[in-house]
């Protein structure tokens, strides 16, 4: 794994575009490869109160029963099938949960990093990112600041 990569990629773009979130890249069987907080590399320890309910969540998503699109086939990987969609491009499975992180309710998200242009590159199953958002009032205002209040009853 190219660390220089993941931290100007995933750390300081995903933090940036998000400085609430801290964010973990996963192996394809759930261990920490780097986490960040605010753009900045913590300890992959930071991620262990949490490290059994993601390696759990990332098993059952081999399943297929969450994905970001409809399958139209699947093709075969060294270790799984992956879900495509009609247009041939793979389909992103994901997770999501409510979770105790630092003494804080929060939202945990996990996807696979999936390539959209290169499709050799998926050859196995991915590592994942990890978004994991306090639920606070900052969350709580844009979640309601997005209805549309016009079609409430």
């Amino acid at each position: 794994m190219n660390l220089a990569w993941a931290d100007a990629y995933l750390g300081r773009f995903l933090s940036g575009w998000d400085n609430d979130r801290d964010i973990f890249l996963l192996s394809p069987q759930g261990a920490v490869i780097r986490g960040w907080s605010k753009g900045r590399p913590i300890p992959n320890s930071a991620f262990d109160p949490l490290s059994g309910q993601a390696r759990t969540a990332i098993r059952k998503m081999a399943d297929n029963s969450q994905l970001n699109g409809k399958a139209a086939h699947s093709i075969t990987l060294a270790d799984t099938t992956w879900p495509m969609s009609r247009f041939g491009r793979p389909l992103s499975r994901w997770h999501g949960a409510l979770v105790r992180y630092n003494g804080r309710a929060a939202i945990m998200t996990i996807v696979p990093v999936v390539p959209h242009l290169d499709l050799s590159l998926l050859r196995q199953t991915p590592n994942h990112v990890v978004a994991i958002r306090p639920i606070d009032a900052g969350l709580l205002h844009e979640s309601l600041s997005s209805v549309d209040q016009d079609r409430l009853p």
